[in-house]
């Protein structure tokens, strides 16, 4: 079980995470407000999909901030990044993601994948080349060419979503 805890001063921390839990994340979480020491612990599996950590660094952000809080999440490493850092929940987060996305992407190149933006498919084919946000920016897909029936094909956009298709 991976654990972080956020730190405050003031606030009502149940009430922001009542406000904040959805269903989902309520199957993925647990959460104590210890309030004689301004302390909420959060705790959640340490086999969770990539979508799933997602959600739940959202959820501890938007916690944090609401109730002014401080996170400390060294109960919580998730992995490494390419020198050997560790990446956890917040901390290298942004980081971490990146990496992540950036190893999965070249491992599609050459592959048969569907593009899509804001879940629309633009197109499908066998990716060739694709082009992602800045260093230090949050990580997205900006272009991406791919080899057709109708020839090469360059989509352009801000969060692109390449999806590899299991051909065998």
């Amino acid at each position: 079980m991976l654990k972080t805890r956020i730190t405050y001063q003031t606030g009502n921390p149940a009430e922001y995470i009542q406000a904040l839990t959805t269903s989902a994340l309520d199957k993925l979480v647990t959460t104590e407000v210890r309030e004689e020491t301004k302390e909420v612990s959060v705790s959640f599996s340490e086999k969770l999909s990539y979508a799933q950590y997602a959600l739940i660094h959202r959820f501890l952000g938007i916690l944090a901030e609401k109730i002014n809080g401080r996170i400390f999440d060294k109960g919580s490493m998730l992995g490494y990044l390419q020198d050997g850092t560790p990446a956890y929940i917040v901390t290298n987060w942004d980081e971490w993601s990146r990496f992540l996305h950036e190893k999965k992407l070249h491992s599609s190149q050459g592959e048969y994948v569907h593009v899509y933006a804001n879940s629309e498919l633009l197109e499908s084919g066998i990716l060739l080349e694709y082009e992602m946000s800045k260093e230090g920016e949050a990580f997205a897909i900006t272009s991406c060419t791919l080899l057709t029936s109708e020839g090469e094909t360059t989509l352009h956009g801000e969060a692109l979503v390449l999806e590899a298709e299991q051909r065998f």
